[in-house]
């Protein structure tokens, strides 16, 4: 159904029924990730059906209270109370027990698992939101006049959070909030409240597993409800919480009990001042960040830098290198502010450590430890003595609190490791760039002998490949104009060439290793078709279609047919200035452009349709 928007269209059209006089609403209820990730394509359809097809047949889009507001109901339903007056459940036969006990509804999951584990995770979170519960009560009536009622109306500010919308609701809702220290507060209380609900969020019952990403992601909304409460109450709440978590146990022996989920999959997720401090220094050391950067729920301000290197220079990336910044921390959503301190340290080519503490006033105190640290890189020694004296005076000069890349969230991790180990990659690339130059020629005779490349060379050359397709691209993006001028060999030809190279090798390719590379010719190779209208690049492109499909080289060809329509079947449909031009050029390339259109997976009647102005492609 999802593969033709008529299709939709009409199976849509069955349940509207002519011979009812009252006005009928059509309720369509599926998973979002049916359009895309479970139907392929099926985004496009329901875009088309919505914007284009069912409008046409006379369908408006609506939603309830739309729809309630044109059309009072007439009609009262009473809803049923289910087992023990807890309420019925679409996806669980038993009530509402999916979300609390292992009443046997599941998601299909491996045979002899089990869901034994909702119920001690049950308990626990019903633990943590009584302790929440009672710090809003002691705490939020002295901020506010009925604070459960403010939980209600913040929905407010979560839905437009400016300053003045803040503002409207601590004025209406709170006790005279005047200071910042107690606007901050009142806002940690409500957002303790909202992540205390968050944390029973639906998907986390309704899987398999205890280790699976839905219930970890509420066990993150546990981990900021207990965080904030921790911060009115001044005591701890995380190890009883755990106690209760740990009864939970996974069917995974990895995994083992709920406070190892905790410890594996949560805690190193949970973020303070101090942990996004060190998380701006530690990328502040591979490239200078701004002085004022978003970074996640935060906004960071740099207010003094220094910065100490000694040792080999760059590119070896041995350097012995420190990054000293003061910085202040501000968390928008709760008006939290830290004033930090940050230290970050090269220690030799693999180890990076980060100390973190608070920021002293006094100037003096602040250049004493820059001295001492810039005394102590140009004199370190990468050895382990040498680690530790860094360490000592890393925890007593700026802050016990140690970080490191393990801390970091995953994207800035990866850059980082990427940032150390740039020298070894690149040493490891020259020497399969030199492997490959000097083999290929014997490699070249074994193969005419009928004896197949060692897998070892086919791995060697697939590296090397990869890497000029790159080069390739980055050429062209850097100056289109010199790598397809006419009379040059445009880059289609010399990928093809490189790619014939290491097959006559006998190494085939692996399409992940280059298909990233190819396709993002193909792009550039239409954008400058739109430019030129050229008939021999058109031939070009489909020649290299052709080769892909010699070659038993899989690419997904989505991205080129995308760019084809908006570049190459655009015209006719949006009149653009330069447009009869654009059409002369067209008409003089038409039987290659109709050839292309064909190789990329557009129907032969494509470029005649848009011809007509009727725009289906």
């Amino acid at each position: 159904m999802l593969r033709d928007a008529r299709t939709f269209q009409d199976r849509l059209a069955q349940a509207y029924s002519p011979g009812r006089r009252h006005t009928q609403l059509l309720h369509v209820a599926n998973d979002g990730e049916t359009y895309g990730h479970h139907f392929k394509f099926g985004d496009l359809t329901l875009g088309f059906a919505l914007h284009r097809s069912l409008e046409a047949e006379g369908f408006a889009i609506t939603n309830y209270a739309a729809f309630l507001e044109a059309n009072p109901p007439e009609w009262e339903v009473a809803l049923k109370a289910g087992p023990d007056g807890l309420g019925t459940a679409w996806s669980c036969a038993h009530g509402t027990l999916r979300w609390h006990e292992d009443c046997g509804c599941t998601t299909g999951s491996q045979p002899g698992w089990n869901q034994r584990w909702r119920r001690p995770l049950r308990q626990a979170l019903d633990g943590l939101r009584d302790q929440a519960g009672a710090v809003m009560e002691e705490h939020g009536r002295r901020l506010f006049r009925d604070p459960w009622r403010a939980a209600d109306a913040y929905i407010n500010v979560l839905l437009r959070r400016t300053r003045s919308v803040t503002d409207r609701f601590l004025a209406r809702e709170g006790r005279e909030i005047r200071t910042p220290a107690e606007r901050s507060s009142a806002l940690r209380l409500m957002e303790m409240r909202r992540n205390a609900m968050l944390m029973y969020t639906s998907c986390g019952w309704f899987f398999s597993d205890l280790s699976g990403i839905e219930t970890v992601q509420c066990l993150r909304f546990a981990a900021r409800a207990l965080q904030l409460a921790e911060t009115f109450s001044g005591v701890r709440l995380e190890s009883p919480f755990l106690d209760s978590l740990d009864r939970a146990r996974s069917n995974l022996a990895e995994w083992g009990s709920g406070r190892k989920v905790w410890n594996r999959a949560v805690r190193p997720s949970m973020m303070d001042p101090e942990r996004i401090a060190a998380h701006y220094a530690l990328a502040d050391l591979v490239h200078e960040c701004p002085d004022r950067q978003n970074l996640m729920l935060a906004v960071v301000h740099r207010r003094h830098r220094v910065e100490q290197a000694a040792g080999a220079p760059a590119p070896h990336h041995h350097v012995t290198r420190f990054v000293l910044n003061r910085i202040q921390v501000e968390l928008p959503t709760t008006l939290e502010q830290a004033r930090l301190v940050t230290a970050c340290v090269r220690l030799g080519a693999r180890k990076v450590v980060c100390a973190v503490g608070a920021d002293s006033p006094d100037e003096a105190a602040y250049r004493e430890l820059a001295d001492a640290l810039r005394r102590e890189v140009q004199t370190f020694e990468s050895t382990e003595p040498g680690e530790k004296r860094m360490r000592r005076l890393l925890a007593t000069r700026v802050g016990k609190r140690a970080f490191g890349v393990e801390d970091l969230l995953p994207d800035q991790r990866l850059r980082i490791l990427q940032w150390l180990a740039h020298g070894l990659v690149t040493q490891i690339g020259e020497a399969y760039f030199d492997l490959y130059a000097q083999n290929r020629e014997a490699i070249e005779s074994l193969q005419r002998a009928g004896m197949p490349a060692p897998r070892e060379f086919a791995m060697t050359a697939e590296y090397v490949l990869a890497h000029r397709l790159e080069d390739l691209l980055r050429e062209h993006r850097g100056d289109p104009s010199k790598t397809l001028a006419v009379g040059r060999v445009p880059p289609l030809a010399q990928a093809r060439a490189l790619i014939e190279e290491v097959r006559r090798l006998g190494v085939t390719p692996a399409p992940e290793a280059i298909s990233h590379h190819l396709v993002g010719l193909m792009l550039a190779a239409i954008d400058f078709l739109g430019q030129t209208w050229d008939a021999r690049v058109a031939q070009e492109l489909a020649g290299f279609l052709d080769a892909l499909g010699g070659w038993n080289v899989a690419v997904d060809l989505r991205r080129a047919q995308d760019r084809f329509a908006r570049v190459i079947l655009r015209d006719r449909v949006r009149p653009e200035p330069g447009a009869t031009r654009v059409a002369v050029g067209r008409a003089r390339s038409r039987k290659a452009l109709e050839a292309l259109a064909e190789k990329i997976g557009f129907a032969p009647e494509a470029l005649a349709r848009m011809d007509r102005g009727d725009g289906k492609a």
